[in-house]
C-alpha cells in the first residue's frame, strides 16, 4: 500500500510540475483565436450564426448574393458579410533590460483583427515568427550552444497559413523540408523556407482538413481540397474554384469591382465599394431579364478602448496593466437597393463582452444611419482594423 501511495504521490508531482511549465508566466506563443470554422471543433448552429463552444466565438454569416448552383454539381458562390467576435490577437515582444546579464522575458501586445469583413476570398499568409514573437539577438552569455546561436539570429523563420473567406485559418507545412530543430518552444514549427517564385513547393494542412497545396509564390498557387474542389491563384490575380467536372468560378477585380463569374454561362455577382461618408459596399446581382439589382451596405467605425489587459514583467509581478484602444470597421445599415423601406440595423460589439443582435426593421421611410451612394461603382478596398497599445501607466 505504501509503495503504490508513493508512486501515486510522485506522479501528482510530475503532473503538477507539467502544469505549472504550462502556465508560466514567460509563455511565447502568440494567441490568435480560432475564427470562421475549424475542422473537429464543436459549434452551435443556427440559420446564419456558429457559435464555438470552446473560445465562445461568434461566427455570423449573413448571405447577401449567390450564383446559381452549376446543373448535375453543387459548385458556387456567396457573396457574404462575415463577422467573428474574436476580436483581439495577443502578439508578445522579448525584452531583456540588464546588458550584462541574459534575464529576457515577454510583453504582451494586443492588436485586432476579427469583426466584419465581406467579399473575401482565399489567401495564403507567410507569417514570420516575430510575427508572434518579436525575439532578441542571443548573446553569447545565453547558455544556448553556437549551433542554436546560428539557428535563432542568422534566420528568418516562416509559417505558411491558408485564410478561407470565413476568417478561419489553416496551416501548412512544406514535405521536402524540417522545421527548427532547436531549443527555443517560440520557434517550433516554423521552417527558414518559404516559396520565393523560384519553383512550387508542395505543402499538406496540419489541422485534419486533408489539403494539399502547390505554391510558388504568395500569388501563385493551387489548393486541393478533400472533396477534389481545387482553388488556383494565378500571378495576373484571377482566382478560381474549379469542381471535379471541370466548371469553373473566376474571381476578379477590374475598374467595376469584384467579379464572381460562372465561366460555364457567363453569369456573375459583382461586389463594389464607395469610400464617401462611411464607406458603402454594393453587391450586384440580375433579376429575371437582366435588369441589373444591388444591395448596399453602409459601413461605419467603431472605438473599442479603455479594456485592460495584464503586463509581464520580471518575476510576474502583478498588478501591472495597459489599456486597449482601437477603432473596428463595422456594418451600420444593410438595404435593398430596390426596396429602400426595408433595412436591418446591426451593430458590432468586443467579444469580451457579448456580439451585437440585429435590430428590428426601421419603420420609417428608408435608410437612417448612413447615406446611400448615387454614384458611379468603384474599385473595392479591402476593410482593415487596426490594434493599437497605449503605454501602460506603470512599467
Amino acid at each position: 500500500m505504501r509503495k503504490r501511495l508513493g508512486t501515486f504521490t510522485k506522479a501528482l508531482l510530475l503532473l503538477a510540475a507539467t502544469f505549472a511549465v504550462s502556465f508560466d508566466c514567460l509563455a511565447q506563443e502568440a494567441a490568435r483565436p480560432d475564427r470562421g470554422l475549424m475542422p473537429n471543433g464543436s459549434y452551435s448552429v443556427s440559420d446564419i450564426e456558429n457559435v464555438n463552444l470552446l473560445n465562445g466565438n461568434v461566427n455570423i454569416r449573413i448571405p447577401l448574393a449567390s450564383l446559381p448552383p452549376i446543373a448535375g454539381d453543387n459548385l458556387s458562390w456567396t457573396i457574404s458579410a462575415q463577422y467573428n467576435s474574436k476580436i483581439w490577437n495577443i502578439l508578445r515582444e522579448q525584452e531583456n533590460d540588464d546588458p550584462v546579464s541574459w534575464q529576457p522575458y515577454i510583453v504582451d501586445s494586443p492588436g485586432a483583427e476579427g469583426g466584419w469583413s465581406i467579399g473575401r476570398t482565399y489567401m495564403f499568409i507567410f507569417r514570420n515568427s516575430n510575427d508572434d514573437l518579436v525575439r532578441e539577438w542571443y548573446p553569447g552569455n545565453s547558455g544556448l550552444p553556437q549551433w542554436d546561436l546560428n539557428l535563432i539570429n542568422n534566420y528568418q523563420w516562416w509559417k505558411v497559413v491558408l485564410r478561407l473567406p470565413d476568417g478561419s485559418e489553416h496551416e501548412f507545412r512544406p514535405l521536402d523540408n524540417t522545421s527548427y530543430t532547436g531549443s527555443q518552444d517560440f520557434l517550433r514549427g516554423f521552417f527558414n523556407v518559404i516559396p520565393n517564385g523560384s519553383a512550387a513547393k508542395r505543402y499538406y494542412s496540419v489541422d485534419g482538413t486533408f489539403m494539399f497545396a502547390r505554391i510558388t509564390n504568395w500569388n501563385d498557387w493551387a489548393v486541393y481540397m478533400l472533396d477534389g474542389t481545387q482553388v488556383i491563384q494565378t500571378p495576373d490575380g484571377v482566382q478560381r474554384i474549379q469542381d471535379t467536372n471541370g466548371n469553373k468560378i473566376k474571381i476578379f477585380s477590374d475598374a467595376n469591382g469584384t467579379h464572381y463569374r460562372d465561366e460555364q454561362t457567363n453569369r456573375e455577382i459583382r461586389l463594389t465599394y464607395n469610400p464617401s461618408g462611411g464607406g458603402q459596399y454594393q453587391v450586384w446581382y440580375d433579376m429575371v431579364g437582366g435588369i441589373p439589382q444591388h444591395i448596399d451596405i453602409n459601413m461605419g467605425t467603431t472605438t473599442v478602448q479603455g479594456k485592460l489587459y495584464t503586463i509581464n514583467t520580471p518575476g510576474c509581478n502583478p498588478g501591472i496593466t495597459g489599456v486597449l484602444s482601437t477603432q473596428l470597421e463595422v456594418v451600420r445599415e444593410p438595404s435593398s437597393g430596390s426596396r429602400p423601406n426595408q433595412s436591418i440595423h446591426s451593430r458590432t460589439t468586443d467579444s469580451s463582452t457579448r456580439s451585437g443582435q440585429p435590430d428590428p426593421p426601421s419603420s420609417g421611410g428608408g435608410p437612417t444611419n448612413a447615406p446611400r451612394s448615387s454614384g458611379s461603382p468603384q474599385t473595392p478596398q479591402t476593410p482593415s482594423s487596426t490594434g493599437s497599445r497605449k503605454k501602460p501607466e506603470d512599467r
